[in-house]
């Protein structure tokens, strides 16, 4: 398989896990769908409210403070009202966010079912299900939706590529490692050394300890 056929396998797989992840996940985000336009319907009808009640304020009640308090207070009240919209809409974004990260979280934990996950392996390719495996912990949890998203991700960036390579340099390194522990620490030598070793010993015999009797008086 050259370089063009894998990219273009690699992008149907992708195409095929995205459409996949679609299909599983799709009550959640028509109903993240549902809450967003809701939300926003609900922040705009309160945020109308809010800047036509402001607009009813009246600061007669400050003229003991003076006129000009009273002309200030006037002048600044459509802003005063504006901010409290504003800090409104802060607090429905913050609330929006934490909801969509919640959501989020409980898709990827989503379990692929026995019958999806034999829809994927007869519809992908071997490289990209080499990284599907690598990705997913499968010793402790069940295949799910997070780890189709990252195994697609990575499967575009090139992982397969990656993966057969360490395993091709671990097994070069096995190799070597396992040849060096059959190969013998030291080796005899058969050189120079050796021989004039022989031949100093034939020159200069050792001296044999004769045995003598030892007679103890007593």
């Amino acid at each position: 398989m050259n370089a063009a056929t894998r990219y273009t396998t690699v992008q149907q797989d992708s195409r095929f896990l995205a459409s996949l992840v679609t299909r599983l996940l799709w009550v959640r985000l028509a109903w993240r769908a549902l809450v967003l336009i809701a939300s926003l319907c609900l922040g705009f009808i309160l945020a109308k409210w809010v800047l036509n009640f402001g607009a009813q304020v009246s600061y007669a009640g400050f003229e003991t403070l003076g006129p000009q308090v009273l002309s200030v207070l006037t002048r600044i009240n459509p802003y005063i009202w504006w901010a409290v919209v504003m800090v409104g809409v802060l607090i429905m974004l913050l609330w929006l966010r934490r909801g969509y990260e919640h959501s989020l979280a409980a898709g990827k934990s989503t379990i692929v079912s026995i019958l999806d996950t034999r829809l994927i392996v007869s519809s992908v390719s071997n490289d990209t299900l080499d990284v599907i495996k690598w990705v997913w912990n499968a010793e402790h949890s069940p295949l799910t939706v997070g780890d189709l998203q990252r195994a697609a991700k990575l499967a575009r960036g090139g992982k397969a590529a990656q993966l057969k390579l360490a395993r091709a340099q671990a097994l070069l390194i096995k190799n070597a490692l396992s040849e060096s522990v059959t190969q013998p620490l030291f080796q005899p030598s058969s050189g120079p050394a050796t021989q004039a070793t022989n031949d100093t010993q034939n020159i200069f015999p050792e001296p044999q300890m004769k045995a003598e009797s030892v007679f103890i008086r007593q």
